[in-house]
């Protein structure tokens, strides 16, 4: 949904710019929840407040709630046909090329310099191969990112 929500934002209603869309990424991934509705309060409030953020709540929450209770109450009649079988293995391929162009994207517009290219793939390697819990990731990457910061300004 990344790649859709801003080309809808940035794109077609310039509402934010491509800077504060990586900030506002950042900050949805860091926050529990699903990161398309923490994009959308973030939003909705920056465009009109308090109402702006419960309208856009509504409008990305409500349109998903109502198709996933159509498809859960026929979908146990039709899990155990190949076709449907197959189909969900398809998406899934599909998904996690959308997620790799996700990053490779973000990532050439947020990793600015050496030490962030690093930061990065070491994440990257922490989460995948040492399957070490993303959170823990996310802190050290804060922790990290606080002492380049007292260093450069020294």
């Amino acid at each position: 949904m990344l790649p859709l929500i801003e080309r809808e934002l940035v794109t077609k209603r310039g509402w934010i710019t491509k800077d504060e869309i990586l900030d506002i990424f950042a900050v949805s991934q860091s926050l529990p929840g699903v990161i398309a509705a923490n994009v959308a309060i973030h939003t909705g409030f920056k465009v009109n407040g308090i109402f702006g953020s419960i309208g856009a709540l509504l409008g990305i929450a409500l349109p998903s709630l109502v198709v996933i209770l159509t498809v859960a109450t026929v979908f146990h009649r039709f899990a155990d046909n190949i076709h449907v079988q197959n189909a969900l293995r398809g998406v899934t391929v599909g998904l996690a090329a959308m997620l790799i162009s996700i990053a490779i994207r973000l990532g050439k517009r947020s990793i600015k310099t050496w030490i962030g290219a690093i930061s990065a793939v070491l994440a990257l390697i922490a989460a995948t191969v040492f399957n070490i819990n993303v959170i823990y990731i996310v802190i050290a990457g804060g922790i990290f990112g606080i002492i380049t910061l007292a260093v450069k300004r020294k």
